[in-house]
């Protein structure tokens, strides 16, 4: 049987809150790396990460905040911010956890160039830059930084960084600018991914709705055909608290079941 090299995501405020249940999901052979989501201020957690990641014994990856914490590279305005954020904590993430790489979004609003300025004046260590969904689901209009592949190729061409494909952004993305999902999610691809994201959703959804896969009615065998498999791919279905914990499992089954009939 195939796997799936899946990854597990976890935020950094949740140190030792729900190692029962990661382990216990571990035990299964259902993910091989972490994915820790660095919540700004919580560098004093870093001891204990590093004694969880001993404890499982697999390798870390991690995702930078974003605009809910107010960071947002788009914006001239908040360079000051993003920096002290970027280069003083989640940095010393990245070295104190080896990290492999760090996962980074574009910003909203604004222009790409002013993401780029930043990026190539702050320079996060081992980053990979995201595409975002196109449309917010707070106000339903365009909204974000880096949702169609141009924008992530300029990026890309113009800051020395990887490549996180977000197949739901993606996928939305292409409803929203009268494409098909599949083939947009072929030019996403053809940009040569370091890495994968993964959710759930509606295949005619112009917003990311992070829906568990029993929800979603996407052709998961047809999305395995077309992206590079051999990479990671992290989870992000929705896992608001412990009784969740089943569907993430399942969601997990999921992917390495459609994987198989790919």
């Amino acid at each position: 049987m195939k796997y799936l090299n899946l990854g597990f995501k976890i935020y950094s405020d949740e140190v030792n809150k729900y190692d029962d249940e990661v382990i216990k999901i571990l035990n299964k052979n259902l993910f091989s790396y972490v994915e820790l989501f660095i919540n700004p201020n919580t560098t004093q957690t870093i001891e204990d990460w590093k004694k969880f990641k001993k404890k499982i014994d697999l390798p870390f990856t991690l995702h930078a905040p974003h605009s809910i914490y107010n960071i947002n590279l788009a914006d001239k305005n908040q360079f000051e911010f993003n920096k002290k954020i970027l280069q003083q904590q989640v940095n010393k993430f990245t070295e104190e956890l080896d990290a492999k790489y760090v996962v980074v979004h574009p910003g909203k609003g604004h222009n790409i160039e002013e993401t780029v300025r930043q990026l190539n004046l702050i320079n996060p260590k081992r980053m990979v830059i995201e595409n975002k969904p196109l449309i917010s689901k707070k106000t339903m209009c365009p909204t974000y930084r880096g949702g169609v592949v141009e924008e992530i190729k300029y990026v890309r061409e113009n800051h020395e960084c990887g490549f996180c494909l977000d197949i739901s952004h993606c996928m939305s993305t292409a409803n929203a600018i009268n494409k098909n999902p599949y083939e947009y999610l072929q030019e996403f691809q053809n940009l040569n991914p370091t890495c994968y994201h993964i959710s759930g959703n509606k295949l005619n959804s112009m917003v990311d709705l992070h829906l568990h896969f029993t929800d979603c009615d996407w052709d998961l065998s047809k999305i395995f055909q077309i992206i590079d498999t051999s990479k990671n791919i992290t989870v992000e279905t929705r896992k608001d608290n412990e009784e969740c914990f089943l569907e993430y499992e399942n969601d997990f089954e999921i992917l390495q079941r459609n994987f198989n009939f790919s």
